[in-house]
């Protein structure tokens, strides 16, 4: 999720993928090992996020997709790339990519790896690039939290094992064991991708943004405009998945940042003018 973004994912494309990386970790699984499946997520390489995050796309995007060498594309990456250098998890496997969507509704989206979707109808929406940078930062802290493998905290591990069998993923592991906690952590990753984020997810999100565009130079009370613009658009400032007081709550958090507002101030106007250039280009 972005700043109020929801996209469905197939939950057969996540157990499918999520059983070819994980399935060979948990065939010596045992009776104790129920209840910390999760670990294999913290355990998850690089390479294996990333693949997650890869084969989610196809699945993800039927619009058209925007060449990653379009002026726009570089654009949104070199935002990307400001904000990560300035962060404490600069890297990824292959680094961070944005993919960037024809559609015109305001939506952004956090995958595992470091990959980034965005809607080029983003930039009807805002006013300025610290405002477009708000959301990238966003996104990029989900990323570095991994709140996209983390996401769903509920485990139903009767329904997991039922699917699970029924599709033919758990019943070549002899130890019974094994099989829940297989199906389990399917479930486990369908429901944190499919269902979004908890509340206190987002809010770390919302932290970690307006740190990242003050690192790097960007003026961290555009993101509360851009929550701002959100209430004009939806009539709330998130929904259901985020704190109620969202703005509130981070108006003393930027206060106690290292910022300096007369610096930031000085190179606003332009990069204001550079989006303003780039955002009817292709």
């Amino acid at each position: 999720n972005g700043l109020n973004y929801h996209l469905p994912i197939p939950k057969k494309l996540v157990y499918i993928l999520i059983c070819s990386l994980i399935l060979c970790q948990v065939a010596s699984a045992n009776k104790d090992y129920i209840g910390n499946t999760l670990k294999i997520l913290d355990n998850l390489t690089p390479e294996e996020e990333f693949s997650i995050g890869k084969m989610q796309i196809s699945e993800l995007v039927t619009n058209r997709i925007y060449d990653s060498k379009s002026q726009k594309v570089t654009y949104l990456n070199n935002i990307v790339n400001s904000l990560i250098l300035s962060s404490d998890k600069p890297y990824v496997y292959d680094g961070y990519k944005v993919i960037l969507v024809e559609d015109k509704s305001l939506n952004a989206m956090a995958l595992p790896g470091g990959i980034i979707i965005v809607n080029d109808g983003i930039f009807n929406y805002l006013d300025n690039e610290d405002q477009l940078a708000s959301i990238l930062a966003h996104e990029i802290g989900h990323i570095q939290e991994k709140h996209n493998l983390h996401a769903d905290k509920s485990f139903k591990i009767d329904d997991a094992v039922g699917i699970a069998s029924n599709m033919g993923i758990a019943k070549n592991v002899d130890n019974q064991y094994a099989k829940f906690a297989s199906a389990t952590l399917l479930n486990h990753i369908s429901n944190s991708i499919v269902n979004g984020y908890e509340v206190s997810q987002e809010a770390e999100a919302d932290s970690l943004a307006v740190k990242l565009l003050a690192n790097a130079g960007y003026d961290p009370n555009e993101f509360l405009s851009t929550l701002n613009k959100l209430k004009e658009i939806n009539n709330s400032y998130g929904g259901a998945n985020y704190p109620v007081d969202r703005l509130t709550r981070l108006e003393p958090i930027i206060k106690e940042l290292n910022y300096n507002q007369n610096e930031a101030d000085k190179l606003k106007d332009i990069r204001k003018k550079r989006f303003q250039k780039i955002k009817n280009r292709k």
